[in-house]
């Protein structure tokens, strides 16, 4: 999926697979299917995040389409912490009116320290990590 980038490490975690990329993008795909966010599977995957990147700040691409609803502490919790532990973030997430008002809306609330995008496709997220 990177430029010139193998996987260095899978994992599974949260409902779904995380994947270190060799240039230390970290790549989170959900399971297919309809699904709903809890706290706790968020703070999981929060989690597995920090113990993957052992003290180090990458580039992190969320797969998450397919949920039906994400609470709004969720949404909220990955808007204040993944700034903190990326140097990017972009999410891709369903081509739907009421999950990208979600999402642009916890994005605004918090003021940008970093890029964070939003994508329908895993490609145009990568493509959009590689270029910066």
């Amino acid at each position: 999926m990177t430029v010139n980038s193998d996987i260095n490490k899978e994992i599974l975690a949260c409902k779904g697979v995380l994947k270190k990329y060799s240039d230390g993008t970290l790549h989170f795909s959900k399971e297919e299917g309809p699904t709903k966010s809890t706290p706790e599977g968020t703070k999981e995957l929060y989690d597995t995040i920090i113990a993957v990147q052992k003290g180090e700040k990458s580039p992190i691409i969320l797969s998450l389409k397919g949920l039906t609803e994400i609470e709004m502490d969720c949404r909220m919790f990955l808007m204040n912490s993944l700034p903190d532990i990326s140097t990017s973030i972009a999410f891709v997430i369903d081509d739907n009116p009421i999950t990208r008002s979600q999402f642009n809306m916890s994005s605004y609330l918090r003021q940008k320290t970093i890029p964070i995008e939003f994508f329908h496709s895993d490609e145009d997220a990568f493509n959009w990590i590689s270029s910066l």
